[in-house]
């Protein structure tokens, strides 16, 4: 489950992911880094961009990680915010679920996942 991190006028989303886990499904599998709803719209989106930090209702942008290589993304706090744990809470407890629900289902893709890239790997020989 990612957690939200408040110090000072900023708040750091952890994903439950790696960072290096989130790259390998957005290189091989991006598709599965989007909730769907039952008609196929996307709903929610996870993804990695170096230079962009994004934290919004429809889809999370990691450029980081923490010392234990899980995925983060830091933002600020408005200026003069009293109380902040409200605040975070108010405006992101909605993209914060989905991206804990997105985060559940891809724990499950990154087994399968690797279990493709090891058959594709012991196919490969060098002659």
């Amino acid at each position: 489950m990612a957690k939200i991190t408040i110090v000072g006028d900023s708040f750091t989303v952890t994903s439950a992911l790696a960072l290096k886990d989130i790259k390998k499904i957005q290189k091989y599998r991006p598709e599965l880094l989007s909730l769907y709803d039952k008609d196929q719209n996307e709903l929610y989106q996870m993804r990695h961009e170096a230079d962009t930090s994004s934290f919004k209702p429809f889809g999370v942008v990691f450029p980081s990680e923490d010392s234990e290589g899980f995925a983060t993304v830091t933002l600020p706090i408005p200026l003069g915010t009293q109380d902040k744990k409200r605040y975070v809470s108010d405006n992101y407890a909605y993209a914060l679920i989905n991206l804990n629900l997105l985060e559940d289902m891809l724990k499950e893709d990154l087994v399968e996942l690797d279990e493709q890239i090891n058959k594709v790997e012991a196919s490969i020989t060098i002659a």
